[in-house]
């Protein structure tokens, strides 16, 4: 296996947007200053990879052939390797919850309950068209990085909410572009995506809608405000960049198709917040 296959394994086992959820979080309480211990940002990168590999198996195995994509494929191939390394991931968080202060233990309860309810209503219930799987993906990934900086951080809260708004959209943007370029291989194996409830005209005003709304407050946030915080203009600068890669690929989309490039591209957007940590 080459170096390209590994890492089309390490980004279909969804490892990659589990290491770019931990970019988030370390680069947001870089810019903050503040402590994130060991076992909280293994919670984090737990709770991230366990939700996307349970919402990828349960895909997976409504599928009734063998999958297009390739992370369906891998979870349908790997699927016992991937529920043992779950199981061990599971038990070693347990452990963790103990060690959590009471407040943000608090917190990612209320988190889980919503993420049990949207996995109930995605993958349970038929009828779906009400719910935006995309939009909830969204909300929980975003939520879950800001959660310990929102309960640490007492100063500087209307920095933070800028902070968990621009994760969001990025992170909706993201998620609105891979279904967008999946759209044909989900309609095809009955794959429930917000592309085949509400349509590609609609999803594709949302998307400008989007990433103009993600512009706009980025370059504001830049160009316009002196917070006084260290590092606050390289984490928009980082942000900007961000967004300037999703605008890239959705506006031309046909030279991102071959081989899954959009996604891997799409993906490799949540450890540019690193280049924070690096260099702050």
């Amino acid at each position: 296996m080459d170096l390209k296959e590994t890492y089309r394994l390490f980004q279909a086992l969804s490892l990659d947007i589990t290491f770019g959820a931990w970019c988030c979080l370390m680069a947001v309480s870089t810019v903050f200053e503040i402590d994130i211990r060991w076992y909280e940002q293994f919670l984090l990168s737990a709770a991230v990879w366990l939700i996307y590999t349970l919402d990828h198996l349960l895909d997976a195995n409504r599928i009734d052939q063998q999958a297009l994509s390739l992370r369906h494929a891998v979870h349908q191939k790997y699927k016992i390797p991937i529920l043992l390394f779950a199981a061990f991931i599971i038990a070693s968080s347990i452990y963790c919850l103990f060690l959590l202060d009471p407040e943000i233990l608090l917190g990612g309860l209320y988190i889980c309950g919503f993420v049990l309810v949207y996995f109930v209503i995605v993958h349970f219930i038929k009828g779906r068209i009400f719910i935006l799987k995309e939009f909830a993906a969204a909300l929980v990934y975003s939520t879950g990085i800001m959660l310990i900086p929102w309960i640490r951080i007492e100063e500087h809260q209307e920095f933070l909410a800028l902070f968990h708004l621009q994760l969001f959209l990025i992170a909706y943007c993201n998620i609105l572009i891979l279904a967008w370029f999946d759209a044909r291989k989900d309609n095809y194996q009955k794959q429930n995506s917000v592309i085949l409830t509400k349509g590609l005209k609609l999803t594709f005003k949302v998307l400008n809608f989007l990433l103009a709304a993600f512009f706009i407050i980025t370059v504001i946030a830049l160009f316009g405000l002196k917070p006084g915080i260290t590092g606050f203009s390289l984490y928009q600068i980082v942000m900007l960049l961000m967004g300037l890669t999703l605008g890239w690929i959705f506006t031309y989309p046909n030279d991102f198709r071959r081989n899954e490039i959009y996604r891997t591209i799409a993906d490799l957007i949540f450890l540019y917040p690193f280049l924070v940590i690096w260099i702050k």
